[in-house]
C-alpha cells in the first residue's frame, strides 16, 4: 500500500464498496486507541455505460473521472473525522486532462424512447431538429442511427406524412404502444406480437421478467444446484424467457391456492430459497405484470373472453412463443452452421477415445507418475450432484475420461401437479451439462494423492498394476466383458429380427421382445419363479441404483425391475422410488418398501426387452398426436420385422416392416419409417457417427465371403473397463495434482449474423439456461438459430455478451424463415446460373438513388442450406399481410374506430398459416457462397422481378410484402447426375466391379463397396438427389 509501515498498536481497515468497484477508488480507515483517520485512494477512473452509435451495443467503458466525480468521492473522508484524499495522477494532468463536468446522460444513453417521445408531440420538425434545442443536444449521427433502429423494429414508418424520408418517419401503432409501456422497445414489441400470436398473457410475463434484474438467485457455494434448478424451470425449452414464465405461473398458482398460508408447512420465503428465487423480485414482477396488463387494456390489447377466441395447446404454445421472440428481438440473431460453430462428430468421438460424446467428458493434465485407477473414486467425488452411475477411464495420454450412465428416460420433477423436464433436450445427458458448468465456474479439481512410489505400491497390492522385468510398474488392461445385465441385442451378423412391441414411449421410440422360443421360455421361467415363491423384502438401506429387484405391477403379479434413480421423494408419508421393468420397458414410481430381493439364478438372466428407435427419422418439431395413433395401429397385437441398422449404447436402431421384405421396392413401400415421413408425422434425420460406424461393421461382417461369424462383437470391444477401488485416505495423502476441465467436445460456438458482429466472439451470461451450449445434433449441418434479448459489448469491442437467450427449434430453414417473416426488407440472391437462390440479404434496405445500405451495421446475410421457393415466399407474404391487417385492427380498436375484420379472425389466419409453413418439409441444398451477397441491388443473375401481387398493403405497414426474382429452369446436368446415381447403385448391389467412384452431387470420392452403401443412404445425399432429380426411379 501507499502508506508507511504502521506501528504495532495500529491496524488498517480497507473498505470496498460495489460503487467503488465502478469508481476505481479505495477507502481506508486507520485506527489506534485514541483516534481515527480516513484516507481515500482515488485512481481518477470510472466505468460508464455507453451505447455504440451504430450497432446500438451497450458496454461499460473505462474512462477518466471528471472533477465532479472526484469531488463527490472526496466527500467520503472528512465528514466525521479528519481525512485525506490521494489522487494517483499528477496535478497538471488533473487540472488539464480531466473534464470539469460529467457528460450528460442523453449524450451516451440509448435515444429510442426519447425519439419516440418527440414523435408523440406531433411536431412538424424532425426529431433531430427538436432535440437540437436541448442544453446538451445529442450527436446528430446518433439520432439518425436511432431512427433507423426504430424503423427496423417497426416503431416508425418508412415515410413521414406520405414522403419517403431517411431521417424521419411516422409513428406507427407499435411505436405508440412502446411509448405507453414501461419497458424497452424490444420487450414492448414482444407484448404486441404476443397478442398477434394468441399468447398475450405469457408474453407480458416474459417481457416484464426480462426487465427485472436477478429474478433467480445463485448463492456462491450452490451455483451448480442453482444451475440445475434453472434447467428445471426451463422445462427442456432452452429458453431463459420460458423459465421466467414457468416460475411466475407456479408462484402465482401457489399464492392463489393458499399454499403459503400459515397452516402450510412451507412458507413463501422457504419456497423461494429452495428454488433459488429472489422473493422481492417476484413481488416487484407481479406489480409490473399488473401495470403492463392494465396499460395494454387501455390500448385495447387484451385477451378475448369470447368462445371464438384462438387458443394454443401445450405443444403449440412454446413454438409460438419462440416465433414471437424471433420477431421481437430481431436483429439479435446468432447462428451455428456448417461454416462456423458446427462440431465434427467424428473428431469428437476420436477425442474421447471412441466413447459416446453425449455422455462423456474429459479432463486434461493427468499426472503420469500416478496410477490413475487408484484415484478413480476421488475423481468421481468431483461430481457430488451427479445421480447417474459413473465410470472413469485412463489411457496413455494426459486425459481422464468420465462416462455417465444415466437412464434413457428424461428425468422429470413434479411441481404443483405439473411435470418439468430437469434437463436439456436431445441425447446429451444432464450430467455432461453440469460437468461443463463446473469448469465455467472455475471450481478446483484437486486430487490428493500419495507419493508416486507409495501409490504404485498400493495399486500393485490392489491388482491394478503389475511389475515389468525392468522393475517398473504398468497398469493392467482389462477388456470390458459383456455384463449379464445387458439386453438381448441383435449380434453383428443379424440383419433382420422378428419382434413385438411391449411399450411405446412415442412414435419412433419403443421397447420390444424378440419373437423366438428362447425369449418365451425365459419370460415364463421368470414369471413362474417370482410368483410361486416367497420373496424377501429388500432392506431399504441396501437398495442401490442399477441393481435388479422384483416388485408387483398393475396386474398384482411380480416382475423384475431395476432401480434407475436414487432421488427419492415422499408421497403421503411413503417413500417413492423410480424403477424400470427390464423385461418389458415400462417405468413406474413405486413405494420403496415394495421392492423384493431375488436369487442370482433369476437376477442374472439378461433383460428380455430391448430399447428400439426408428432409424433415419425423428419426431417432427411441430408434434402431431396422429403420429402415435399411426404407430399404435401399425404395431398393435402383431409381430413385426425389424431391419437392424445399428446397435449403440444398448439401443437398437431399425427400420420396421409388417412383413419380411424381399426386395427394395417392398422395403420402400412398407417401412413404418417412410410412412411417418411421407405423412408429415416425422422428419428425416442423420444417424450419429457411432451409429454409422456400427452399421459399417455390420455391413462388413454380413457381406463377408469368409466363414467368420460373431455373436459377441459389439462396438465397445476395445474399451478398457473402469476399475473402482477405495482411494487412499486423504489424511495419508501428502501430495496433490490438478486436473483441467472437465471438457466436452460438443461445446458449441455461435456467431453473430449481423454485419457489425461477424468478427466478434460471442459469450452467454453465466446465469443463463444456455450458459452451457452443447451441440445436440452434431451430425446435422443445417443452421441453428439463437436469439438474445439484449446484447452488450466488451470494453475492447471484441466480444458480445448475450443476456436472456433462447435456442430455437431445429427445424431446417427456421432461421431463414424467421428472417423473412420479420425483416423490414429482403433481397434474394440467385446463384450465378439462376437455377436457385443461394442467399438472402435482410436489413433496412438501401437508398433509392445511391443503392448504398441504409443501415449497414444491421445488414445480415443468410447462406441457404434449404431450398427457397416461390411458394415459400408467397406463404411468408401471406403471413406478413395478416400481421399488418391485425395491427391495423388493433389501431382501430384503440381509437374506437370500426374495423372490417375482428382480432380473432386475424389471429386464426396467422396461427393456421404459421403452423402449415412450419410443418412443411424443406429440401436441403448445398451451401453456395454467392458473390455480392452483402451488397444491395447487385446480382449475379438478372431475372425478371416478381412483385408481391395485388398491392394490398399500406404505405406505412410494419411488414411490407417481399418481391423476388424469376429463376431459370435448367436441367442440363440431370442426365449426368442420373447416370452417376445409377453407377453407384450398381456398385452397392454388386452388379458392377468396384473401382473408385465420385459422387457428383456431394463432391466426395468413394473407394469401397461399404463406403458406397453407407453414402447413398445418408440424409445429405438423399436430400441432394431429391433436389436434383425430383422423381428419381428407384430401379436406377
Amino acid at each position: 500500500m501507499t502508506y508507511a509501515t504502521m506501528a504495532a498498536r495500529h491496524c488498517m481497515l480497507i473498505h470496498k464498496l460495489d460503487t467503488e468497484l465502478l469508481e476505481k477508488s479505495v477507502l481506508a480507515k486507520i485506527f489506534d486507541g485514541n483516534y481515527g483517520n480516513n484516507k481515500l485512494i482515488d485512481f481518477c477512473l470510472t466505468k460508464t455505460m455507453v451505447v455504440h452509435p451504430e450497432t446500438k451495443y451497450e458496454s461499460l467503458e473505462l474512462q477518466w473521472a471528471t472533477h465532479v466525480n472526484c469531488t463527490q468521492r472526496a466527500g467520503r473522508v472528512g465528514r466525521v473525522t479528519d481525512g485525506r484524499v490521494y489522487r494517483f495522477v499528477t496535478m497538471r494532468f488533473y487540472e488539464e486532462a480531466l473534464d470539469k463536468d460529467v457528460t450528460a446522460e442523453i449524450l451516451r444513453a440509448p435515444l429510442d424512447r426519447i425519439v419516440l417521445a418527440t414523435k408523440q408531440l406531433d411536431l412538424d420538425d424532425p426529431p433531430k431538429a427538436t432535440l437540437a434545442l436541448l442544453i446538451d443536444p445529442p450527436n446528430i449521427g446518433n439520432i439518425e442511427s436511432t431512427i433507423w433502429s426504430l424503423k427496423e423494429i417497426g416503431a416508425l414508418g418508412v415515410t413521414c406524412r406520405g414522403v419517403r424520408v431517411v431521417s424521419d418517419g411516422d409513428l406507427t401503432f407499435l411505436g405508440q404502444v412502446m411509448c405507453q409501456l414501461p419497458l424497452n422497445v424490444n420487450l414492448s414489441k414482444l407484448v404486441v406480437l404476443g397478442h398477434i400470436f394468441s399468447c398475450l398473457k405469457d408474453c407480458i410475463i416474459m417481457a416484464t421478467g426480462c426487465s427485472l434484474a436477478n429474478v433467480f438467485s445463485s448463492p456462491f457455494q450452490e451455483k451448480i444446484l442453482a444451475y440445475l434448478n434453472r434447467l428445471q424451470w426451463a422445462d427442456g425449452s432452452c429458453s431463459d424467457l420460458i423459465s421466467y414464465l414457468n416460475l411466475f405461473k407456479v408462484w402465482q398458482h401457489k399464492k392463489q391456492t393458499n399454499a403459503f398460508s400459515r397452516s402450510s408447512n412451507l412458507s413463501e420465503r422457504n419456497w423461494a430459497r429452495q428454488n433459488y428465487v429472489n422473493l422481492r423480485a417476484l413481488n416487484e414482477w407481479n406489480i409490473l405484470v399488473n401495470e403492463v396488463t392494465q396499460r395494454c387494456a387501455n390500448l385495447g390489447i387484451m385477451e378475448s373472453v369470447r368462445q371464438t377466441r384462438v387458443t394454443l395447446d401445450h405443444i403449440q404454445t412454446p413454438l409460438f412463443l419462440k416465433v414471437a421472440m424471433c420477431g421481437a428481438f430481431y436483429p439479435y440473431y446468432f447462428k451455428r452452421s456448417s461454416d462456423g460453430g458446427q462440431i465434427d462428430e467424428r473428431e469428437a468421438v476420436k477425442i474421447l477415445g471412441g466413447r459416446d460424446p453425449c455422455k462423456t467428458v474429459y479432463f486434461k493434465g493427468m499426472d503420469h507418475s500416478q496410477p490413475g485407477p487408484l484415484y478413480s473414486r476421488r475423481i468421481k467425488e468431483l461430481f457430488p450432484h451427479c445421480t447417474a452411475k459413473m465410470n472413469v477411464f485412463f489411457d496413455n495420454s494426459f486425459r481422464v475420461y468420465v462416462e455417465f450412465s444415466p437412464t434413457s428416460i428424461a428425468e422429470t420433477i413434479q411441481v404443483d401437479g405439473r411435470h418439468f423436464i430437469a434437463a436439456m433436450p436431445g441425447k446429451i445427458c444432464k450430467e455432461v451439462y453440469c460437468a461443463v458448468r463446473r469448469r465455467q465456474l472455475r471450481m478446483p479439481n484437486v486430487i490428493h494423492c500419495l507419493s508416486a512410489h507409495d501409490s504404485w505400491k498400493l495399486a500393485n497390492n490392489l491388482g491394478l498394476c503389475e511389475k515389468t522385468s525392468a522393475g517398473h510398474y504398468r497398469l493392467i488392461k482389462r477388456p470390458r466383458t459383456r455384463h449379464s445385465t445387458n439386453s438381448v441385442l441383435p449380434d453383428l451378423d443379424i440383419q433382420f429380427i422378428k419382434i413385438c412391441v411391449t411399450v411405446c414411449i412415442h412414435a419412433g421410440h419403443f421397447w420390444a421382445h424378440n419373437v423366438d422360443k428362447e425369449t418365451a421360455q425365459n419370460l415364463e421361467f421368470i414369471q413362474q419363479y417370482l410368483n410361486n415363491n416367497n420373496l424377501m423384502k429388500a432392506a431399504r438401506e441396501e437398495i442401490k441404483v442399477e441393481e435388479i429387484y422384483a416388485t408387483k405391477y398393475d396386474d398384482n403379479h411380480y416382475y423384475r425391475c431395476k432401480v434407475i434413480a436414487n432421488t427419492y421423494f415422499f408421497k403421503e408419508n411413503t417413500q417413492i422410488i423410480q424403477v424400470i421393468f427390464i423385461d418389458y420397458g415400462d417405468i413406474r414410481s413405486i413405494p420403496i418398501i415394495d421392492l423384493c430381493n431375488i436369487p442370482a439364478e433369476v437376477r442374472d438372466i439378461p433383460p428380455q426387452a430391448m430399447e428400439c428407435v426408428l432409424s433415419g427419422v425423428q419426431p417432427s418439431v411441430v408434434q402431431n398426436p396422429k403420429a402415435n395413433a399411426v404407430f399404435e395401429q401399425f404395431t398393435k397385437d402383431t409381430n413385426l420385422y425389424g431391419k437392424v441398422y445399428s446397435v449403440v449404447n444398448g439401443i437398437v436402431h431399425l427400420e420396421l416392416f409388417k412383413d419380411l421384405p424381399h426386395n427394395e421396392i417392398a422395403e420402400n413401400t412398407q417401412s413404418l419409417n417412410r410412412q411417418l415421413v411421407s405423412q408429415g408425422l416425422a422428419q428425416t434425420a442423420e444417424e450419429s457417427f457411432l451409429s454409422k460406424e456400427n452399421h459399417m461393421k455390420r455391413e462388413k461382417l454380413q457381406n463377408s465371403e469368409s466363414n467368420v461369424t460373431s455373436s459377441t462383437l459389439f462396438e465397445d470391444d476395445n474399451v478398457i473397463e473402469s476399475v473402482d477401488v477405495e482411494s487412499p485416505n486423504k489424511s495419508a495423502c501428502t501430495k496433490s495434482f490438478h486436473l483441467k476441465g472437465p471438457y466436452s467436445p460438443l461445446e458449441m460456438q455461435i456467431y453473430s449474423v449481423l454485419e457489425s458482429g461477424l468478427q466478434k466472439s460471442v459469450s452467454i451470461e453465466g446465469t443463463s439456461v444456455n450458459s452451457v451450449l452443447l451441440d445436440t445434433d452434431p451430425q446435422d449441418p443445417h443452421e441453428r438459430l439463437i436469439v438474445a434479448v439484449t446484447v452488450a459489448e466488451s470494453a475492447t469491442a471484441k466480444t458480445l455478451h448475450l443476456r436472456h437467450t433462447t435456442v430455437m427449434p431445429n427445424i431446417h430453414g427456421f432461421s431463414v424463415l424467421m428472417a423473412l417473416l420479420f425483416c423490414p426488407s429482403m433481397e434474394p440472391k440467385p446463384v450465378i446460373d439462376g437455377s436457385r437462390f443461394g442467399a438472402i440479404l435482410c436489413g433496412l434496405g438501401a437508398h433509392e438513388n445511391s443503392h448504398r445500405s441504409m443501415y449497414p451495421a444491421h445488414d445480415m446475410v443468410f447462406t441457404l442450406d434449404t431450398e427457397l421457393t416461390q411458394d415459400m415466399l408467397n406463404e411468408v407474404n401471406e403471413i406478413r399481410y395478416w400481421m399488418n391487417v391485425i395491427v391495423r385492427a388493433m389501431d382501430c380498436l384503440a381509437n374506437d374506430v370500426p374495423t372490417s375484420l375482428d382480432i380473432e379472425t386475424c389471429q386464426r389466419e396467422i396461427k393456421d398459416r404459421i403452423l402449415a409453413t412450419l410443418k412443411k418439409p424443406r429440401r436441403s441444398i448445398e451451401r453456395t457462397y454467392v458473390t455480392y451477397a452483402n451488397v444491395w441491388h447487385k446480382f449475379l443473375y438478372n431475372g425478371g422481378v416478381l412483385e408481391s401481387g395485388e398491392q394490398t398493403t399500406m404505405e406505412n405497414d410494419i411488414w411490407p410484402l417481399h418481391w423476388t426474382i424469376a429463376l431459370k429452369e435448367d436441367n442440363e446436368q440431370t442426365t449426368t447426375i442420373k447416370e452417376n446415381l445409377k453407377e453407384m447403385n450398381s456398385l452397392a448391389t454388386k452388379l458392377k466391379t468396384m473401382s473408385e467412384v465420385a459422387c457428383k452431387l456431394c463432391n466426395v470420392v468413394l473407394y469401397t463397396v461399404p463406403q458406397v452403401r453407407l453414402h447413398i443412404v445418408t440424409k445429405a445425399h438423399m436430400d441432394k438427389v431429391q433436389a436434383a432429380v425430383p422423381n428419381p426411379n428407384p430401379n436406377e
